[in-house]
Order: structure tokens, then sequence, then C-alpha cells
């Protein structure tokens, strides 16, 4: 998208529209979902058995089960919403304070990206290799390295001073757009070679292990200090940066060296394409096939349970999203 010449008024219809009906579709499934599915009688019963539901946003918005109806019911003492109660200010309110489901967190993210578009165009066709490499240092020290040692050394998170702001180092959707164009279109092609590919290696497991360190010390504390049903996601991730450009690296490099099959570019370009699907359908993915993990854990270690857990989760996904890809109304929104 960075690399493409629109004006305005096609990015405003052909992007950010695209995403806010999507927005608004899957927000209004998640309504009913959650009353459904996730009522407060499941709640009482389920969250603190089940691991699909120890997220802090969504465990509030269960917990909240009875204030999200008076919120968005026209008559509040109606216990079995259907569509015809649902009223639009309600709705509305819900959507727009990001209250119906945790990972639609990346459609608000895009959303805002695309509106950005216009901008982040013209300031990726000037940046220079020495520019990205002062960006790239700027975000590890911002948003990874001074948080995490402020984290470890006093316990206290700190991402930003006061009116300090340093948004294009700080902000994803800004970072993540521009680093993807610089290893796409940036780097020369000579930097993907076997040194540099052992480097991204070396690199991915280093920040990665530093950061599962900050992760891990944050969640012992937040234990031990009784904070069982609220934690900030603030030093999640902090330092993932480096081991996500590594990864881009790596197989961009691979690639460079391989050409697969007619069968295995077809297999790789529908599970491509079926992404956006699974992400959509992740909460109920979860929810669904939780007795899978629930096998599993009875036979093997936790970390592998899980593991397979996902796997079974992505595969179920990407069915159940080349499905609806055939869908004419949907077929141009996923």
């Amino acid at each position: 998208l960075l690399g493409k010449e629109e004006p305005i008024g096609v990015v405003l219809k052909k992007r950010v529209l695209r995403m806010v009906i999507v927005l608004l579709g899957i927000s209004l499934f998640y309504l009913f979902y959650n009353d459904i599915s996730l009522g407060a009688d499941a709640v009482v019963s389920d969250s603190s058995a089940d691991p699909a539901l120890t997220d802090a946003t969504l465990k509030k918005i269960l917990s909240d089960s009875a204030a999200l109806k008076e919120l968005v019911l026209k008559d509040s003492t109606v216990t079995d919403p259907t569509a015809k109660d649902v009223s639009f200010l309600g709705f509305f309110n819900l959507v727009y304070n990001h209250e119906l489901s945790p990972q639609l967190w990346y459609l608000y993210a895009y959303i805002g990206a695309m509106l950005m578009l216009p901008f982040l165009r013209k300031i990726a066709k000037l940046l220079t290799y020495k520019e990205i490499l002062y960006l790239l240092i700027g975000n590890l020290l911002f948003v990874g390295i001074i948080p995490s040692a402020l984290y470890l050394i006093n316990g206290k998170y700190l991402s930003v001073i006061g009116h300090f702001s340093l948004p294009i180092f700080t902000e994803r959707p800004i970072f993540y757009m521009l680093m993807g164009y610089f290893l796409e279109h940036i780097m020369p092609k000579e930097k993907y070679n076997g040194k540099n590919a052992i480097l991204a290696v070396v690199l991915f497991f280093v920040f990665g292990a530093m950061d599962s360190y900050t992760t891990h010390r944050l969640i012992l504390d937040l234990k031990e200090a009784g904070y069982t049903n609220s934690f900030s996601y603030s030093l999640f991730s902090c330092l993932i940066a480096v081991p996500a450009m590594s990864v881009f690296f790596l197989v961009k490099y691979l690639f460079m060296k391989i050409r697969v099959g007619k069968i295995s570019e077809k297999i790789i370009v529908a599970l491509g394409s079926s992404v956006f699907g699974i992400y959509l359908l992740e909460a109920v993915l979860r929810r669904e096939t939780y007795d899978v993990y629930l096998t599993l854990d009875t036979v093997l270690p936790k970390g592998v349970a899980c593991a397979l857990w996902v796997i079974v989760c992505m595969l179920l996904g990407t069915v159940i999203a080349l499905i609806l890809k055939k869908l004419p109304v949907l077929r141009k929104l996923l």
C-alpha cells in the first residue's frame, strides 16, 4: 500500500470504508455471540477454570454483562436480546469504545493506519537506509529497552515522559508499516545473504528471550500482588520489533533461494488469503475448541498442548475463511 499512488478519496472509499464495514459487521456478530455463548451464567461457572477467558479485557466485558445489556438494549430488563432489541446508539458506543472483543484492536489500528496512509506514503518514499535504522533504534529505546529497564529496576512501567511525544517511533501502525516497506523496498538485495540470515536468527532468540523474561517477570509480580483479574499489556511484546523483522528477513531470504512448485504455491496463497478471516473469528475458534486443549493437556505438557490447540484453531479457521470467501458480499470484504 505504501508504494501505491491513490487520491485521498480513493483511500477513504477503498481502504477506510471497507475496514469500517468489516468492524461494524464483526462487532455485531460478537455482540450476540458474547451474550449468548459467554453470558453472565457462563462467567460465574467457567471463567476461573477456562484459560480462554483469562484475557483481562474479555473478563471485564463478561463480568459487566448486566451493564453491557443496559447500555445496548432499549429495555434493560430484557435478558435474551434479539436483533430488534439492539439500539443503534448503544451498539455504536460499544464499537467506539472497543468493548466487544479484545482481538479487534487490530482493526482499529488498521483503520488508523489507512487514515494516515497518504502521509505515510510520502514519508516512505523519501526514507534512506540510515534514517530507517535511526527509526528502529528509536523504537527499541523508547518502546523496548527503556521501559523494560525501568520496570526491571524499580517495578514501574514508563513508556514516555509527560508531554515527550514520539509517535513515529512509538505508534505501531506507523512504525511497522515503515519497517515493512524498508525490508521489502529499501534494504539492498545484497543484504539478504547467509551471514545476515545467521545474524537474524541470533537477534530473534536474543530479543525474544529478553521480551519473554520481562513478560514472565511482570506476570509473577502481578500474581504476587494479587492482580488476577486485570493487568497491563504495556510491557508485553515491547521488544518484539527485532524478532518480527528477523522472521520477515528470513522468510524473504529463504524464498529468494528456493522456488516452490505450483501446488505448494497454491496452498501458500490459500493459507495467506485466509489469515484475515481467521483473525476475525479467533475468539470464537478458541472458545468453541477449548475441549481440544483440555484433552491434550491430560497427556502432553501445557506448552505443547497449547501449541497444538492453536494449530487446530488455525486449520479450522482456514476452512471456514475459505468457505466464507466464496460468498459474494464477504468475498470483497475478506
